[in-house]
């Protein structure tokens, strides 16, 4: 945060609790996914890889922790390392990116894959829930290298 230049304290605060909203609402969008993925797999016999929603899981985990950073911040009045907002907006564009990669379906031929796969969808929401970050440029970056690796 310290490109922004933030004087005031009630500021950073605003800004710390906006941030705890945005990961609120990141986690809930993960976990609908992977009951949306589990469900699929079980109800409707897809051949999408289980291993999908167990990512899901431990990336939810990711931003519980995140979460948890966010709310000691928020406690004591101290300032978030950039070092945990990138990596957090980097792991938040990585999650459908790998999932087209890795967890889609088998019997998708490659070249079809990021049309076909529900993981595709995931990119939109997560990139604008990442829009929504206190660092606009590393929104920037991130959405640039989630939609290059997409389309090559």
């Amino acid at each position: 945060m310290d490109d922004l230049q933030i004087d005031s304290q009630a500021f950073r605060k605003a800004l710390l609790a906006s941030e705890r909203r945005r990961i609120y609402g990141v986690i809930a969008f993960l976990l609908v996914f992977a009951i949306a993925i589990a469900a699929r797999i079980e109800i409707f016999g897809s051949r999408m890889s289980p291993w999908g929603a167990m990512f899901l899981l431990a990336m939810v985990a990711y931003e519980l922790w995140t979460l948890h950073e966010v709310g000691n911040a928020l406690q004591t009045s101290r300032e978030l390392p950039d070092w945990l907002l990138w990596c957090n907006i980097l792991a938040e564009v990585i999650v459908p990116v790998l999932g087209v990669a890795y967890f889609s379906s088998p019997s998708l031929a490659v070249g079809y894959r990021a049309v076909a796969t529900p993981w595709v969808l995931a990119l939109f929401p997560l990139i604008n829930a990442i829009g929504t970050a206190s660092q606009s440029t590393s929104f920037a970056v991130a959405g640039l290298g989630g939609c290059m690796r997409l389309s090559g």
